[in-house]
């Protein structure tokens, strides 16, 4: 969709959705096109305040419930982080090469097109039981490709 389609399909009334069913996009009473993120309430305006530039990518937008003829991007990455601990009791990634690592985190980031949907992390004493943890957890993620393995280790 551009954005003349996507205010046509609002003023219609029409569920006018952006990258996933979480952002909605409507009309408030000022008459601003906006585009809120439901869970949190976040909200932006669909174009820049002179209604040159679009705010967000316009050809995610969809109508609810509609066919779009596109085929979502899901991107899965694991990745083993080196990890050390801070005074305050905080930790932060070791960005040396010399810095002996406190403990390891396997991160898990899934994407559905470009919002992530899922964030996570574990953390493990030995890089080993984090390697061990990773492969494991790419054997059932459903989108894992063979790449994120081998980036990982």
């Amino acid at each position: 969709m551009n954005i003349t389609q996507i205010k046509t399909a609002v003023d219609a009334g029409k569920d006018v959705r952006w990258s996933n069913d979480g952002y909605v996009i409507f009309k408030d009473s000022l008459e601003r096109y906006l585009v809120k993120f439901t869970p949190n309430g976040y909200t932006i305006g669909l174009t820049d305040v002179y209604g040159e530039r679009p705010n967000i990518n316009p050809d995610l937008a969809y109508i609810k419930g509609e066919p779009t003829g596109r085929v979502p991007q899901i991107n899965t990455e694991v990745m083993i982080v080196p990890m050390r601990s801070l005074p305050s009791g905080d930790s932060e990634s070791c960005d040396r090469p010399e810095e002996t690592p406190a403990f390891y985190d396997v991160c898990l980031l899934m994407r559905y097109d470009d919002d992530i949907f899922l964030d996570a992390d574990w953390s493990f004493a030995t890089y080993e039981a984090a390697q061990d943890w990773a492969a494991e957890l790419l054997k059932e993620l459903p989108y894992a490709q063979d790449e994120d393995l081998t980036r990982m280790l």
